[in-house]
């Protein structure tokens, strides 16, 4: 497992794979990081259209002519900052754990309205 003959301290390769065997997988596969990796690749399966019919640029946030809030944040490749009324829009829907109302996510400007 470790090739060098000094790897941690002066321990020896050989003492460095005991060490790793005493406190095995632990170290190498971290259950947080693995449900973190889960929770970020989510599929969205369908995208709607909608009208923006508000958005505060002060504050970031807005909604669709539908209800559906708007985040800045939310929007792909950085156009969040040419949000404006009128704007077609097209986007995905998510629920927010924290307020559990239903958010746009991948919020793309697609044409003018």
């Amino acid at each position: 497992m470790f090739i060098e003959s000094k790897v941690w301290n002066g321990l020896s390769g050989a003492d460095m794979n005991e060490v790793f065997s005493l406190i095995g997988p632990s170290i190498t596969k971290s259950k947080r990081r693995s449900d973190m990796n889960k929770a970020v690749k989510k599929e969205y399966t369908q995208q709607f259209r909608d009208k923006i019919k508000f958005f505060n640029n002060v504050k970031g946030y807005g909604k669709t002519s539908g209800g559906t809030f708007l985040h800045v944040s939310r929007f792909v490749k950085n156009q969040g900052s040419f949000a404006r009324h009128g704007l077609m829009v097209a986007y995905d829907i998510e629920v927010d754990k924290r307020s559990e109302r239903e958010i746009a996510v991948n919020i793309e400007i697609v044409t003018e309205g």
